[in-house]
């Protein structure tokens, strides 16, 4: 007897709330950061709420990995968005959540509690959907459109999370990018990734982006969400 029919609205209302949490978190701790404490008012100091903001990125990554993985395993097991919007399934609908694990991993052993899965990596997300959606809709075509800008996160998410020379020179590359720097222009000393979050988003995400004046967390929070938004569309 079947089950009640899978839905996956909620996978994206739970992913556009995360960035909200995440974009308020970054406004709070950059409008109290500051060198010099006043009495009676809360302060961090600015190299402090920079490491907030890195952390507050990790996070909203980790929301839009966990955000492609819901979906796409949902919709492999036949579920439609209340739109009424689903892929078209190119090998047929799975026999549910676990049983697209097992397709997706080529192991039927996998269990999504104790493996990890692969959505972090937005090529794999694209060769993988073009297996079991026709023309890998919805995810292939968009994450193609803007693999640049989701490298970029994968760099600049490593840098926070590790401390190799790869990843340290990885970020080099991709801030001198993001700040307009040729590459053998130097950047400043200590300059993290918590200060490129914070600064003005003038490249990389459009001439209204820039018009609005955003830091770079508030470009990244926005992309994301008009993708999560496509993928899973409200109308």
């Amino acid at each position: 007897m079947p089950g009640r029919p899978l839905k996956v609205d909620h996978i994206r209302t739970a992913f556009l709330s995360k960035t909200v949490s995440a974009r308020d978190l970054v406004i709070a701790v950059r409008d109290i950061a500051s060198i010099h404490r006043r009495p009676g008012q809360p302060r961090l100091h600015p190299e402090q709420s920079r490491r907030v903001v890195e952390l507050a990125f990790l996070g909203l990554l980790a929301a839009w990995d966990e955000f492609l993985e819901q979906t796409f395993v949902r919709y492999l097991a036949g579920a439609e968005a209340r739109n009424g919007y689903k892929p078209t399934l190119r090998l047929g609908r799975t026999g549910g959540l676990a049983h697209s694990y097992h397709a997706i991993s080529g192991d039927p052993s996998f269990d999504p509690a104790r493996n990890y899965s692969r959505f972090s990596d937005p090529k794999w997300v694209i060769a993988i959907s073009k297996i079991y959606f026709e023309n890998g809709s919805p995810y292939a075509g968009l994450l193609h459109a803007n693999l640049e800008i989701l490298q970029h996160a994968t760099k600049l998410r490593n840098r926070v999370a590790h401390d190799s020379l790869k990843s340290r020179e990885d970020f080099k590359k991709t801030a001198k990018i993001h700040l307009g720097l040729q590459p053998g222009q130097p950047l400043r000393q200590g300059y993290s990734v918590g200060d490129l979050m914070l600064t003005k988003a003038d490249l990389l995400f459009g001439q209204e982006t820039k018009n609005k004046d955003l830091p770079y967390f508030m470009a990244y929070a926005l992309k994301l969400r008009a993708m999560a938004q496509r993928i899973c569309p409200v109308v």
